[in-house]
């Protein structure tokens, strides 16, 4: 048995041999200060950093000649708002890559939707958190609500028969009635075009949320983190621009980071000792002391569904 291969050997009950997908920070910016992202309360404490195609076409590389082919490179950024993002959707679609992207939609006029359309890419989730102008103003911190729907309803109507297209939403107390209710003219051109739109509670996911209890909302009936599964730790890898890997895509804190894919190779870092001790603890509920999970609500409901309780001083919320 090769070095390689006893690297890449998993946990006797891991049920993960390797990672599904590989989530890459191109940069890390955004265009929006979204209130239930813990991006807010992190961007001022660090300076722009941008990934290199260098290192984006390394990270590729590596990961592909494993039998890794789901790229996501829109982890902990506004993807649409890197110089180069077109150029990394090429690179992964001649690779024969599934390539995903999430977006928060802000950029995408007409002449950014049209690039979306002819650049090969598989998968478009749109995150869609207001549908009032004055919830907008107040979810992202600036206006724009028509441009965006505007916007919108050019990509839903015009999109290619490759691209597979959803919106999400992320439920707080200012946004709940506006989304749940679906009356907005958005939804019936989504219906139309059978594009699947998801909505789901926001969770104070790696405990990062500053202002968590101003906004969660739990409906009667429903819990905040009701449902939910935890499977950062055992199916994806998440690899900032600075190539520092990072176990949660949540972890805005840098609380937990793995190892640097710069001067490591992916199986060093997947399958070290101190990640094959955290995956083993998720698993048995031991997560007093691990960062973050600690002080994560969907990690804590993965354990109760598995009998193990939060103690009272770890309570979120």
């Amino acid at each position: 048995m090769n070095k390689e291969k006893e690297l890449l050997d998993p946990l006797p009950d891991n049920p993960s041999r390797i990672p599904r997908s590989v989530n890459i920070q191109v940069h890390n910016s955004c265009n929006s200060k979204c209130v239930m992202c813990a991006y807010k309360d992190t961007y001022k404490k660090e300076s722009y950093n941008k990934m290199s195609m260098q290192l984006f076409t390394k990270i590729v590389d590596e990961f592909s000649s494993q039998g890794i082919n789901r790229f996501c490179p829109s982890l902990q950024c506004e993807p649409f708002h890197h110089p180069e993002i077109f150029e990394m959707i090429k690179y992964l679609k001649d690779k024969d890559a599934v390539c995903g992207i999430t977006s928060n939609g802000i950029l995408l006029n007409r002449k950014i939707t049209d690039s979306i359309f002819e650049s090969g890419l598989d998968i478009l989730t749109i995150s869609l958190n207001a549908v009032t102008e004055d919830t907008f103003k107040y979810v992202y911190g600036q206006s724009g609500l028509d441009s965006l729907i505007k916007n919108l309803t050019y990509l839903v109507e015009n999109k290619p028969d490759h691209l597979r297209m959803a919106f999400s939403s992320m439920l707080i107390k200012q946004n709940y009635d506006e989304l749940t209710s679906k009356n907005h003219e958005i939804f019936r051109v989504l219906e139309k075009n059978n594009i699947r739109s998801g909505m789901g509670p926001i969770g104070n996911h790696c405990g990062g949320l500053s202002n968590y209890s101003e906004i969660v909302v739990k409906p009667e009936g429903q819990s905040s983190t009701e449902k939910m599964y935890c499977h950062d730790i055992f199916e994806a890898i998440y690899i900032l621009s600075s190539g520092e890997v990072i176990g949660c895509c949540s972890d805005f804190r840098k609380k937990y980071i793995l190892g640097n894919i710069k001067d490591q190779s992916f199986a060093e870092i997947w399958n070290s000792d101190i990640n094959q001790q955290r995956r083993h603890d998720m698993m048995h509920g031991n997560l007093y002391d691990f960062e973050p999970c600690k002080d994560c609500s969907q990690a804590w409901n993965v354990m109760k569904n598995r009998g193990v309780n939060r103690p009272n001083s770890l309570a979120i919320g």
